[in-house]
């Protein structure tokens, strides 16, 4: 069923289907998280951000 706003098209109403389960562990091995990543902002980037 689509939902019509004047001629225009602005939804689209179907079947619902089930997400998959989810798969914990998918992306072990693939994915760094580099050694400064909680480190503080430079000051400028601070500033920025409001902090």
């Amino acid at each position: 069923m689509v939902f019509l706003r004047g001629a225009e098209p602005v939804a689209l109403l179907g079947p619902y289907q089930a997400r998959k389960k989810r798969q914990f562990g998918r992306f072990k091995g693939r994915l760094r998280i580099g050694e400064d990543f909680d480190a503080p902002l430079p000051l400028g980037m601070a500033q920025a951000f409001g902090l």
